[in-house]
């Protein structure tokens, strides 16, 4: 059983941004199939790489990529503007930074280095939060289970970053039984389909829930939907 509202807060819904959805065709395949699997909000979060793009250019390509889809969008559901900012040495410091959050929240998702975290990378984590006034969202932790870095991840959950895990976390079974460990300490305050297409990254997050109802119980999908109801608060849907 899902909760009557769900936000997606990680997707790769933008045509021709990244390496998500090419045609806004597409896009609207994988909107129609998250809007059928109980999501009523979607957070449009395409990569951001510094050394790639500088953030007003970024910022505008999405603006205008975001109306476009918007424009076609047939059904109800909302679709908010976001970022999936590639962790980089400064990022902090970056000017434009709150305008990567998702909607008119102070969220913003930050994918950490696959390498084991340094004390610095923590620091400018830590600095995002105490200096900048915005509260990290690390995406898909399942990604970063290595064993020095779980010291790290005390440390960043005592400091209030939040953690998103994707739904394909509990469908694996090599990453299944990590998946609900973490859900069962409540490390983990979202659940997102970070779906890129319909072929080989489509989203699966009724496949998740159902997984987690059937080994958890229901009172761990009530933790998520107070979770969600914690991100409403933020601005991003209301």
């Amino acid at each position: 059983m899902m909760s009557e509202k769900i936000i997606d807060i990680h997707t790769h819904v933008l045509p021709a941004m990244d390496d998500g959805c090419s045609t806004v065709e597409e896009s609207l395949q994988l909107l129609s199939e998250l809007s059928r699997q109980g999501v009523t909000a979607v957070a449009a979060t395409p990569h951001f790489y510094a050394d790639r793009e500088n953030p007003s250019s970024f910022l505008t390509r999405r603006q205008k990529t975001l109306s476009a889809l918007t424009e076609k969008l047939d059904f109800d559901l909302t679709l908010l503007p976001g970022a999936e900012v590639c962790y980089y040495q400064g990022v902090s410091r970056t000017e434009e930074l709150p305008e990567f959050a998702i909607g008119s929240s102070e969220l913003v998702l930050l994918e950490m280095p696959f390498y084991d975290w340094t004390p610095s990378v923590i620091n400018e984590v830590f600095s995002i939060q105490r200096d900048r006034k915005l509260n990290v969202v690390i995406a898909h932790i399942d990604r970063y289970l290595s064993r020095k870095n779980m010291a790290h991840i005390e440390s960043l959950l005592d400091f209030g970053v939040l953690f998103q895990i994707n739904a394909t976390a509990f469908l694996d079974k090599k990453k299944r039984s990590a998946a609900l460990d973490l859900l069962k300490k409540k490390t983990v305050h979202f659940i997102a389909s970070d779906c890129h297409n319909m072929t080989s990254r489509p989203p699966k997050l009724r496949d998740a829930y159902d997984v987690i109802e059937k080994k958890l119980g229901y009172k761990y999908l009530e933790w998520l939907s107070d979770c969600e109801k914690y991100i409403t608060k933020r601005g991003i849907a209301d």
